[in-house]
């Protein structure tokens, strides 16, 4: 292949993209002038769209990190399938002393349809895991032996600082004690450090603290762990 590239002066160009002039030589490549050919010429364009890719390649790699958590069902939602009621938890976003998001109602309101699309638009290292899980994990943590409870107690220490814990159908299981002590030390600690924790679940503000008590867990527990899920949280419920 002959390459025919003269020595030439500069001569000005405008840039494609923002027609700003540039300065560029008159390079022939194949008879074809390169600078011609290229999408922008001058250095914020070039900046800024090195900036848009890495911006875009950001956002699939975090679409398929969400994809990969939220359960399949949720994957497909959209805007407009929300119910009104919950409608505005699309638009929070964390400011001031907001340390969360509560979106509780009636079973088959699409809570979790809320919640998926809240936690695709924050864009936040998340991790997304029902109140069943997590009790289990309590349960292993507290009674079980060997690598189970050691890899329990693993699991859970990670829910302590990730950006963003999603607590899905928090109360769908009874509670027992130990769900609900590593429940309180998991919030406890995450609202001193103000990290964000968002959760949903069929019941709210005065009902939620009575649907943790019983079975082994006093009131004053079911207290504390209600009002470290609603103070300083946004609630959004039917």
């Amino acid at each position: 292949m002959t390459l025919n590239m003269p020595v030439n002066p500069p001569r000005t160009l405008p840039c494609p993209l923002c027609q700003t002039p540039v300065e560029r030589p008159r390079v022939m490549l194949q008879g074809t002038e390169i600078f011609r050919t290229l999408p922008c010429l001058c250095d914020l364009c070039d900046q800024s769209r090195t900036a848009d890719a890495a911006t875009r390649r950001e956002a699939i790699t975090f679409r398929h990190q969400w994809a990969k958590q939220v359960p399949e069902d949720y994957q497909a939602a959209v805007p407009e399938r929300v119910r009104r009621c919950y409608s505005k938890a699309l638009d929070w976003r964390p400011r001031g002393q907001h340390k969360g998001v509560g979106i509780y109602g009636p079973s088959g309101t699409g809570k979790t349809h809320a919640m998926a699309l809240l936690v695709l638009a924050l864009e936040l290292p998340f991790r997304w895991i029902t109140g069943a899980r997590m009790r289990q994990l309590a349960n292993d943590a507290a009674t079980m032996d060997g690598a189970t409870r050691e890899d329990a107690r693993k699991e859970l220490w990670t829910l302590r600082d990730i950006p963003l814990l999603v607590i899905d159908d928090l109360a769908e299981v009874k509670f027992t004690p130990a769900w609900a002590d590593k429940l309180f030390e998991v919030l406890e600690h995450r609202n001193s450090t103000r990290k964000l924790t968002c959760w949903t679940a069929q019941h709210g503000i005065g009902q939620l603290a009575g649907k943790i008590t019983g079975n082994g867990v006093d009131s004053g527990t079911g207290d504390a762990i209600e009002r470290r899920l609603t103070q300083h949280h946004a609630l959004f419920h039917s």
